[in-house]
């Protein structure tokens, strides 16, 4: 869901004051936070009367467009004649995906809540954080952040940073908030029978990364009451070891991973088909074509790894997000969508 801010981005800059009131479309993860936003918008003076509605889009889209730093992406209005610049208001956007309050509320007692910005000295104490109003969270997570700025100024470290690798392995993620999604080991998603006949490749397994803590209960719950008597009784009542990863690094990993898939399908050709690209590197229009490849690096990084496992990963959405996508849809935009009524009678002779 986006809405459109123009004042001082969700969980609290420490930026300066130009990049603190630099127009900003929000992306939420959860449908209540944008509805908060919105409303703590419409009290604003010059906001009264303005007609702010929440709005669904796909995930692709809002990745793509949060990638995008510095001064954002152009809105399409027209340069400065003199300057060739984009005018400083309006000219461009920035894109930034806000993390789910609730969701990060989860994460703070799973495993890994380092991998979303969370430190707090205990889960409770950070989950006691998330239960706080979005402005007492990013006030939070702004004195984080200057707090290891002024760390790495000084070159100070902390003993706790030092016992716990989880703490070193994220320690960027400190003053800032992830998207997370959770994963439990016993959970698996197995396609349905006539896909997996039809297609030898998704015979295995799915491994399923949930949006919502709630929904990946559910289907925990779901499994276990599936299950054979004697099953039950050894699967706990709630999933255990659940676990909870960046959204960000998920998706770079997979990227990163199909690389890998396809830059081993390229050595396996070029070894099996090594003599007749050669013979072929001397013709000058297929020699560049032919000899294009990664670099020695390049190559013994992509066949120093076999499967990972990223391949099996799936997304589940949350089911609250994707039920308000759904009424918002029913509901349009209160717009009457009748068109001109066509001349008849005697106006057509």
């Amino acid at each position: 869901t986006t809405t459109a801010d123009q004042q001082r981005s969700d969980f609290g800059d420490v930026m300066g004051p130009e990049a603190q009131m630099r127009q900003v479309v929000l992306y939420f993860l959860d449908p209540h936070d944008a509805a908060a936003h919105r409303d703590e918008m419409m009290q604003l003076e010059q906001m009264k009367g303005a007609d702010m509605r929440i709005m669904a889009t796909s995930l692709g889209r809002a990745v793509r467009q949060a990638s995008n730093l510095g001064a954002g992406l152009p809105t399409g209005q027209p340069v400065e004649a003199l300057t060739g610049k984009f005018p400083p208001e309006g000219g461009t956007l920035r894109y930034k995906i806000v993390p789910p309050k609730r969701e990060l509320f989860y994460a703070a007692r799973c495993l890994g809540r380092e991998r979303v910005g969370l430190f707090g000295r205990t889960a409770g104490a950070d989950a006691a954080v998330m239960a706080n109003s979005r402005r007492t969270v990013g006030e939070y997570i702004g004195g984080l952040r200057a707090e290891r700025e002024d760390r790495i100024r000084t070159r100070r470290g902390r003993e706790e940073d030092a016992a716990d690798p989880r703490r070193r392995a994220h320690g960027h993620m400190e003053g800032s908030l992830g998207v997370p999604v959770f994963h439990c080991p016993g959970l698996k998603r197995r396609r349905g029978a006539l896909k997996r006949s039809l297609n030898p490749a998704v015979r295995d397994d799915e491994t399923p990364l949930f949006f919502s803590y709630e929904d990946l209960k559910e289907a925990w719950m779901a499994m276990r009451n599936g299950a054979k008597a004697a099953d039950r009784k050894r699967m706990p009542v709630s999933p255990p070891g659940v676990e909870v990863f960046n959204l960000m690094d998920v998706v770079t990993s997979i990227d990163k991973e199909q690389w890998r898939s396809e830059r081993r399908a390229q050595l396996r050709l070029s070894r099996r088909f090594g003599p007749v690209t050669k013979a072929l590197s001397s013709v000058p229009v297929l020699g560049s074509a032919v000899a294009r490849g990664g670099s020695g690096r390049d190559d013994a990084e992509a066949e120093g790894k076999g499967p990972s496992g990223l391949e099996k990963v799936t997304f589940v959405p949350s089911s609250r997000n994707v039920a308000y996508k759904d009424r918002i849809t029913e509901k349009g935009n209160g717009k009457a969508r009748i068109r001109p009524m066509k001349v008849w009678g005697r106006e057509m002779m």
